[in-house]
């Protein structure tokens, strides 16, 4: 893997700040990515799931967001 210090063409295109979906404890990943991590989806560019706890975590508890998401995509 090589380093990159800006984000790939593909990800610049979603636009920068982003709501992060991870484990808990597990947003310093995300660092150096070229990200602004938001807690506010309203504000988000994009969802970036990076990680999930089946033990702890489930789908069904991100379904708010999800949908909210999905209905901004579509306007």
């Amino acid at each position: 893997m090589r380093w990159r210090s800006a984000p790939s063409r593909r990800i610049a295109n979603l636009g920068r700040r982003c709501l992060l979906l991870a484990r808990p404890g597990e947003e310093h990943l995300a660092e150096g990515l070229g990200l602004t991590l938001g807690t506010h989806r309203e504000r988000a560019d994009f969802l970036f799931v990076m990680s999930m706890d089946s033990d702890r975590q489930s789908v069904s508890g991100w379904r708010p967001v999800l949908v909210e998401a999905l209905h901004a995509a579509c306007r």
